[in-house]
């Protein structure tokens, strides 16, 4: 039977829920800010010069219009490019609320992942391209823009979260004949 106390923990509980949903989702939207700002900057001041370093030749900020996705492969195939990142990126916005992840380290790096996948999404939407700008001239790397970096890193979190995971599950304890995880 659920004492007063245990009613208060779990309601407290709920509220840290709403609090972490909404700065993930908040957290969200300044990154999408952030990366439509920076791009805004890019087609109103680089697309008249074209390029122009930002330390040296190791980094410049390079003008490039991309039709396709990494690479530029999947070239012209815009709504492919439009629906799949928007399904995605609200699926990774349903299991940040619902908090099926129950891991800071999990939900940030799916905040990443949709800010990023929004970012470029409505570059397309709304301009046909993503427009690119972060030029690595150093080692001649893809030109990419800070959704890119969103989704990247937050790929990279998402792996380190499975493998934190999983090497947590595979050293289950046994309690009362029922394997329990622990969380990291």
């Amino acid at each position: 039977m659920p004492t007063l106390l245990s009613n208060y923990r779990s309601s407290r509980g709920a509220h840290r829920d709403i609090i972490a949903v909404v700065l993930y989702i908040l957290g969200m939207i300044a990154l999408v800010g952030a990366d439509q700002l920076t791009k805004h900057w890019v087609v109103s001041y680089l697309s008249k010069v074209f390029t122009m370093p930002v330390i040296g030749d190791f980094i410049r900020f390079t003008y490039i219009s991309n039709n396709g996705a990494a690479f530029n492969i999947m070239s012209g195939q815009r709504v492919f490019l439009i629906v799949v990142p928007a399904l995605l990126s609200l699926v990774c916005i349903g299991v940040i609320v619902s908090r099926r992840l129950d891991s800071v380290l999990g939900d940030i790096s799916l905040m990443l992942i949709s800010a990023g996948g929004f970012g470029n999404l409505i570059d397309r939407a709304v301009r046909g391209y993503v427009v690119d700008f972060i030029d690595f001239n150093a080692i001649h790397f893809a030109v990419f823009n800070v959704a890119d970096s969103c989704v990247t890193i937050g790929v990279i979190l998402l792996v380190l979260y499975v493998i934190l995971r999983e090497g947590n599950f595979g050293r289950r304890k046994q309690k009362s004949g029922i394997f329990t995880r622990r969380r990291f």
